[in-house]
């Protein structure tokens, strides 16, 4: 579905009501839910919220917090209410409409897992429709990871396609599945032909193993010195471009006059932020910088990347999962207890740790971590705190989700806004499944003739 807002005016209106919004419960959307104990998150929720929401039931956390229905449910503080409703009415709407059937030919769904191939199939059809309409001759994907949309281009839909990937073993992989694909293709169009032998190329995808330079108006002969040719027309696409890389192909669409249409598909807003805490990437425009607040943290941007749709699935089929939370910030309370410098550490010896008892998964974290085993009384204490306090800290995480869509909204604008101080007539749209793909929305934009390059 394609959002209504298109001027600079709209788009300046709702990114301030955005950032007052997220300014005004920053406590929320900057807290880390394992630090829940150690930081009394739950002290700093208004004390009619702390009333009204203790101890709910998970049947009731859902429908309270992460539904729009209000029937039936308990008299709530009116500044809750206000809360979920601009929590509702912000965000750019998720909704992509009719999820299309998979289609897709059963040669390009080997070796691709069922999200990956509902985004190349619908993600396909988008760049086709502007490769053509702009006369491009050239597509370039940029962190193409094993090439699954770019095999689907180039041997599917005939396309002249250039990828460009940094991760070496991701290029290697990329260029052992097209071989493996083109063999099929071969086989088959000699099958179909009564068994004459093929002689016709079948040309996949150049795979590029490089780092990007993207502050240099030498982008295109980066990929290919051939690429000086004034007549090659691109169309620049990633699909989930991680981090500030969707930023550099933004910025390099509206100042590289061969690239006629881009169409950036992004993931991962947290990684515009690098080990400094600079943010390359955000904001874009020239505008956001005026705005008090503007400044989105680390955590407010990884916040924007969670899935409230599938989190919102487990109330219904995973219920003991809703604990990982607040087993992880007991965990985090007896680690502070001894050794406070191992604030937040990350504990990787404990996957599906919600099949685990407290005991067994403090013990292997405690064992992680190299220290002595846990006492008799940090255990018991342990597992009373999970007991008495998990439906809060659920409860608590819940709230802070509500958030996510409206930060993501502010990034997904702030973009937008860019490109229309850079002159240009920008599309958002919510193209993928939010289920099956969270990160679900899609900007296109297309030069016009007589629009120049700035």
């Amino acid at each position: 579905m394609e959002i209504n807002l298109k001027s600079k005016e709209e788009i300046q209106n709702h990114l301030k009501q955005c950032l007052k919004f997220i300014g005004e419960y920053k406590f929320l959307s900057e807290s880390y839910i394992i630090q829940f104990f150690t930081e009394d998150l739950w002290s700093k929720l208004p004390e009619s919220w702390q009333h009204s929401l203790n101890n709910l039931q998970p049947e009731d956390m859902k429908k309270i917090i992460l539904e729009q229905n209000e029937n039936s449910q308990p008299t709530l503080p009116l500044s809750f209410l206000a809360f979920k409703t601009l929590a509702s009415r912000l965000p750019i709407i998720r909704d992509n409409g009719e999820t299309p059937e998979n289609n897709l030919q059963q040669i390009f769904k080997k070796n691709v897992n069922p999200k990956k191939q509902h985004e190349i199939q619908v993600l396909s059809q988008i760049i086709e429709e502007n490769y053509t309409e702009m006369k491009c001759t050239k597509l370039v994907d940029i962190g193409s990871g094993r090439g699954h949309l770019s095999r689907l281009l180039s041997l599917g839909q005939g396309m002249n396609v250039t990828t460009v990937e940094s991760q070496d073993n991701l290029v290697t992989k990329a260029r052992e599945l097209d071989e493996k694909m083109i063999k099929i293709i071969k086989r088959l169009r000699e099958k179909s032909s009564g068994g004459e032998v093929y002689q016709e190329e079948v040309k996949g995808a150049r795979h590029i193993n490089h780092h990007i330079d993207f502050n240099t108006s030498q982008f295109l002969q980066q990929i290919d010195s051939n690429e000086a040719d004034a007549s090659t027309r691109f169309l620049l696409t990633g699909l989930h471009a991680c981090g500030s890389l969707s930023c550099c192909m933004i910025r390099t669409f509206a100042s590289q006059k061969q690239i006629k249409s881009l169409i950036s598909v992004a993931c991962c807003y947290m990684k515009m932020i690098d080990d400094n805490g600079s943010c390359d990437g955000f904001p874009m425009s020239k505008y956001l910088p005026s705005l008090p607040q503007h400044q989105l943290r680390y955590k407010s941007l990884e916040l924007s990347c969670h899935s409230i749709e599938n989190y919102r699935i487990r109330f219904e089929d995973d219920v003991p999962k809703l604990k990982v939370h607040c087993t992880r910030g007991v965990l985090e309370k007896l680690i502070m207890n001894r050794n406070r410098s191992l604030k937040c550490s990350i504990i990787q010896c404990c996957r599906n740790s919600h099949l685990l008892t407290f005991h067994d998964y403090a013990s292997r974290a405690f064992r992680h971590l190299n220290f002595e085993p846990l006492t008799i009384d940090e255990l018991k204490e342990g597992e009373e705190l999970v007991e008495k306090n998990w439906r809060n800290v659920t409860t608590y995480f819940s709230i802070s989700l509500l958030l996510g869509p409206v930060i993501e909204t502010v990034v997904l604008l702030d973009r937008m806004l860019f490109l229309l101080e850079q002159g240009y007539q920008p599309t958002l749209k919510c193209l993928f499944d939010p289920v099956l793909s969270p990160r679900c929305f899609v900007i296109i934009c297309n030069k016009s003739e007589d629009e120049k390059t700035k």
